[in-house]
């Protein structure tokens, strides 16, 4: 027995012929909250508090490598804790040193998959 795994996307765009809210299913759903929950911080959630990568804090500094290893290791963490349907196989930091921010990929797989799926997120710092 295989698990689908679905989602409403965050665009909330109807259906252009049923008028319903479309639906994300299998990578896609996965993908959006892989997303959603690098890019939470914690307590960001009323009802889930711990769940977030709290990051925002990373991106004030300038752009390093060891910025980026301890931004690796709490994405990596945050993801293990909070996003069951993936198992996260790589997740690489790429520090751009020009615009202060960081690209990020993320290499996951869910157990339906044959093949490993990339998420890519782009963290820079809001004013």
């Amino acid at each position: 027995m295989t698990v689908q795994y679905a989602d409403i996307p965050l665009s909330f765009k109807p259906h252009p012929i049923t008028g319903d809210i479309g639906r994300l299913t299998e990578e896609a759903a996965v993908k959006q909250a892989i997303k959603l929950i690098v890019l939470t911080n914690r307590f960001e959630r009323v009802k889930a508090p711990s769940i977030g990568g709290n990051l925002l804090a990373h991106l004030f500094d300038l752009a390093s490598p060891a910025n980026a290893l301890m931004l690796k290791s709490s994405i990596e963490l945050c993801l293990q804790n909070s996003e069951v349907r993936a198992v996260v196989k790589n997740v690489e930091v790429i520090p751009d040193h020009d615009n202060n921010t960081y690209n990020v990929a993320v290499v996951f797989q869910t157990q339906q998959m044959l093949e490993p799926e990339v998420v890519t997120i782009n963290l820079e710092r809001v004013r």
